[in-house]
């Protein structure tokens, strides 16, 4: 069983803000430079913490609320970072996530320190590969049979019969 740090977005690849960064930068840095979910909070001058995060979502509440572009991070963000161990299943995260109602968390190391994202849909996407393999791995049992019977259709009765 895979951990979410196998399938988790690093943290040399995540996009990181600090508590003093203006909202104009981090919301740039969220759509047009990278294209991500979340910004990920950090304190300065502190040990790699995560100390907030900001999604699209309340970047669009914002804008919504006519909140100025130079206002800090440590202002507006939500500081209730959920945090996942790198160490956890795909269904641990997935729990969690649905248990904190959000759809993006940091993973932290045994210091706490920031190693990297995980959303919703990287768990999705996880647990979509164990479920779908198996299908695809009795479809083709299906073919193989249908063929060894002399079937010329084989891969449509196999489609037909799952």
């Amino acid at each position: 069983m895979r951990r979410v740090k196998d399938f988790m977005t690093p943290a040399s690849r995540c996009v990181t803000a600090s508590t003093d960064s203006a909202l104009e930068s981090v919301v740039h840095s969220m759509v047009y430079d990278s294209s991500v979910g979340c910004v990920v909070v950090l304190d300065p001058n502190g040990d790699g913490t995560p100390r907030g995060i900001i999604t699209k979502s309340d970047a669009l509440e914002w804008f919504l609320q006519r909140i100025p572009l130079e206002t800090t991070c440590a202002l507006v963000m939500n500081a209730n970072v959920t945090c996942a161990s790198p160490m956890m299943t795909a269904e641990e995260v997935g729990a969690l996530l649905t248990r904190k109602r959000v759809h993006h968390l940091a993973v932290t190391d045994d210091d706490g320190a920031f190693a990297g994202v995980a959303s919703s849909w990287d768990v999705a996407r996880e647990c979509g590969r164990r479920w779908t393999l198996p299908f695809w791995d009795e479809y083709l049992d299906r073919v193989a049979s249908r063929r060894r019977a002399g079937s010329p259709n084989a891969h449509t009765d196999a489609a037909a019969s799952a």
